[in-house]
């Protein structure tokens, strides 16, 4: 139950301010673990501490960069088309259903945009629902595992 009460600010500040400056942490270790795999551009990983918020397509992610890894690029013409890897981090809590789906919704809308490259789509938590896992794996077979 959520009271008024004098400084009831100032402990849920601290609190988002912590799971912030974690989620950078952890950025930052996503962005070098993608980048000495040679699975993205090594100067190109953006996150949502630069100055610019990253992107792919239409969306704000928490990480983003291109790939030239050659089962995520196109060909268009004389031109090599990037795929991407993006990622989103959400720490501090479990993650149920209602968590998941506007990560689902995003990866979905991102897949018909036709100037997007393939894309590998992450989503970090510190942890699950069973429901949750349940429904990202249902929506991961539904587009990748189709006979």
């Amino acid at each position: 139950m959520f009271t008024q009460y004098e400084g009831r600010y100032e402990s849920l500040t601290q609190d988002v301010r912590a799971r912030l400056i974690t989620e950078s942490v952890l950025l930052k270790a996503i962005s070098d673990w993608s980048r000495k795999l040679g699975l993205v551009s090594y100067e190109k990983v953006a996150t949502r501490d630069g100055e610019q918020i990253p992107r792919v397509g239409t969306f704000a992610w928490d990480l983003t960069a291109p790939s030239y890894r050659s089962f995520l690029t196109k060909s268009d013409g004389d031109k090599q088309k990037p795929g991407f890897l993006a990622c989103d981090i959400l720490l501090g809590e479990k993650i149920g259903v209602g968590g998941i789906r506007p990560f689902l919704q995003k990866c979905h809308s991102l897949r018909p945009l036709r100037n997007v490259g393939p894309t590998i789509q992450m989503f970090v938590a510190d942890s699950f629902s069973h429901d949750a896992f349940k429904g990202l794996t249902t929506a991961f077979q539904k587009h990748y595992m189709k006979a």
